[in-house]
C-alpha cells in the first residue's frame, strides 16, 4: 500500500470530518454545548485526550451532526455527574487516595 493512498483514504477524511464536526457543534443550541465549550477553554488537552473526535464519529457512523451532539451531551453529563470535579482526568484511583480525599 502506497503513502499517498494511505492519505487518501484514511487522512483527508478525517480532516474534512473533524472541521464538520467542529462547525456541525457551533450549530447546536448554545444550552447544549456550554459544557463541552467551557471545557475546551479551561483544559482544551483533556479534551483532546479524553474526547477523541473519530471516537464518536465511529458510533454515529460518521454522521457529523449525530457525532457533535453526542460530544457535547457527554461533557454536559459528565458537569452533571461529576460537579465540582467534571474537569478532573478520568482516571482509576485506589480506594485509599478516594478515602484521603473524601
Amino acid at each position: 500500500m502506497s503513502y499517498y493512498f494511505l492519505l487518501l483514504v484514511v487522512v483527508v477524511p478525517y480532516a474534512v470530518t473533524l472541521s464538520n464536526e467542529i462547525s456541525a457543534i457551533q450549530q447546536l443550541d448554545r444550552k447544549e454545548r456550554r459544557a463541552y465549550e467551557t471545557a475546551v477553554e479551561v483544559f482544551p488537552a483533556l479534551v483532546k485526550r479524553e474526547t477523541k473526535i473519530m471516537d464518536f464519529l465511529r458510533v454515529e457512523e460518521l454522521n457529523v451532526k449525530k457525532a457533535a451532539a453526542r460530544l457535547a451531551a457527554y461533557w454536559r453529563y459528565r458537569k452533571q455527574l461529576f460537579e465540582e470535579r467534571w474537569l478532573l482526568p478520568m482516571t482509576q484511583v485506589s480506594c485509599r487516595m478516594v478515602k484521603k480525599n473524601f
